[in-house]
């Protein structure tokens, strides 16, 4: 990767289904390939050494990067001698020189003081009339700066993935091909087009006045917000007082390993400060059907009226169950697994991450959400983490929907388990001299611009400056920026010590498996307006 090469890597299994030479080149499925870079190995299968052994005989170089495998199948075989034969072994200071000679560094990657861009990964794809170029900065937190190489003479376009419109790179010609200079995000991902018969329209000069905009929003629009109910108090078969709250995916792993089966009874507990419309409030639940429901002491009758986030979770309009101060839910259910799933549960093998996902439980126990026109507050206090994280013990608590926010994470502000999208807007005087917007990244996935109504940009992850003067009149303006969040703050994990990952699995839920990394209080991330200028 961080030689700017496009590789895959080899599979022994797939190369022994779909794996053939054709000509010069290695092809597996709808792949080819010029050069096969051998890894440090032990022993080869039968059929990737014949397969090696032909990619050789036609012309495909192979390249140790390590030590040379001595085994075939698991035994000595005099076969790999023929293959060492046709194998180059170049020392580590050799291995650029190598690749050049081959035509395969057609992408180099350096800092301003000369030494290799080594966090500038790149990917190529040929085309009948063109190749694209897919590069990308792989340190999550820092910019770089980068010049760039090509050995590609053709003259180059930059895609702009949010718009998908084509401006001409401003490059220049040099004895190998192409060379320019290019300022990468944090983790952000260009595209370059070589061609020469692209229509690219010519970088755009921005104004040089910044437009000013104000600290405080007004919430104009915003889907349901939502409060998440993972711990539940319980009571199974026999049992005339409530055991210790406990997370519900916890709940469900002990009754798991105790082959529990029988009547289960789940009790969830929240407060209300400010009671919503009750008719516009829905509780959120999976296998309803399955389920008897009790809100407040009063068995509710009705059916599921929609869905959110997902198909699976259906909604129930419970509330005019609900009230102001601590309510409570009751889930009562009989929990059972099959004798198929415990089969499979007792294999070691399934032990193995990819088999466990795998599994088809008859009984799963589930988070409740509690959706409608409200905010979600913390009455504790919130601490910073890294990867933009937040601490907070709770409790939490439904509130008075927000009305106003300022600038910076909306997470604190009401919106703590937000998974949907909401609008901010404001008020500008404009005096008819040309402005631009500067945006910083958001705390969301994606950002929508619209000035007096007229859409004026959309991003996604990372943004950029952007010419508005075409969308405004004299006098006052109405800027509108609407935030996409993502699920993160709604389904969790809540309870990782680090607080936010750059992974999540299904122990990443698990208290056992987490171990010193489980965090009895909850961690969130921030969404929302990072700073404008």
């Amino acid at each position: 990767c961080h030689r700017q090469l496009c590789f895959h890597l080899g599979d022994e299994g797939i190369l022994r289904e779909m794996g053939k030479v054709e000509k010069n080149r290695l092809r597996v499925g709808k792949m080819s390939y010029g050069m096969v870079l051998l890894p440090s190995m032990i022993s080869l299968e039968a059929s990737t050494l014949e397969l090696l052994l032909q990619a050789a005989e036609a012309g495909i170089p192979l390249v140790s990067l390590g030590a040379f495998p001595e085994m075939v199948e698991g035994e000595k075989s005099l076969e790999l001698k023929r293959l060492r034969m046709q194998t180059q072994f170049p020392a580590p200071d050799e291995l650029d020189r190598l690749l050049a000679s081959y035509g395969f560094n057609r992408v180099t990657a350096r800092h301003k003081d000369n030494s290799r861009a080594t966090e500038i990964a790149a990917a190529i794809r040929h085309f009948k009339s063109h190749t694209a170029y897919v590069l990308m900065n792989s340190r999550r937190h820092e910019p770089a700066d980068i010049h760039l190489q090509l050995r590609d003479p053709r003259p180059l376009v930059l895609l702009n993935l949010d718009n998908l419109q084509l401006t001409a790179a401003d490059s220049t010609a040099t004895q190998e091909g192409r060379e320019l200079f290019l300022h990468f995000g944090p983790a952000q991902t260009m595209v370059l087009i070589a061609a020469e018969d692209l229509t690219a329209k010519a970088p755009v000069k921005l104004p040089e006045q910044i437009l000013p905009l104000k600290e405080e929003w007004r919430v104009s629009a915003m889907t349901d917000n939502a409060l998440t109910l993972d711990k539940c108090c319980y009571q199974l078969a026999g049992d005339t007082n409530w055991r210790p709250e406990t997370e519900v995916c916890e709940l469900m792993e002990q009754l798991v390993a105790r082959r529990y089966e029988g009547g289960l009874r789940m009790c969830f507990r929240f407060e209300i400060r400010e009671m919503p419309d009750p008719a516009a409030l829905r509780l959120v639940c999976e296998s309803v059907e399955k389920r008897e429901i009790w809100i407040n002491g009063i068995l509710f009758d009705g059916k599921p009226d929609g869905w959110f986030v997902d198909k699976s979770f259906r909604t129930l309009a419970a509330g005019r169950l609900f009230r102001e101060g601590i309510n409570e839910i009751e889930i009562s259910t009989r929990f059972h697994q099959t004798e198929d799933f415990y089969r499979a549960y007792d294999n070691k093998a399934d032990r193995m991450e990819v088999e466990k996902n795998m599994r088809t439980y008859d009984t799963e126990l589930e988070s409740l959400y509690v959706i409608g026109p409200f905010g979600v507050y913390s009455n504790g206090t919130f601490i910073q983490g890294e990867k933009n994280s937040l601490f907070s013990d709770g409790p939490f608590y439904i509130g008075a929907k927000p009305q106003i926010v300022r600038q910076g994470s909306l997470t604190e502000q009401g919106f703590l388990c937000f998974s949907g999208s909401l609008t901010l807007e404001q008020t500008v005087v404009w005096d008819g001299v040309p402005v631009r917007i500067e945006l910083a990244p958001p705390y969301a996935a994606v950002l929508r611009l619209t000035v007096n109504g007229q859409e004026a940009g959309e991003w996604l992850w990372d943004v950029g400056p952007l010419d508005v003067t075409p969308y405004l009149r004299r006098g006052e303006n109405r800027i509108a920026i609407t935030l996409v969040s993502g699920n993160r703050n709604l389904l969790g994990p809540f309870h990782m010590k680090d607080g936010e990952c750059y992974q999540v699995e299904p122990d990443s839920f698990s208290r056992s498996f987490m171990g010193d990394g489980w965090r009895e209080g909850y961690s969130f991330v921030k969404f929302g307006l990072r700073e404008l200028s």
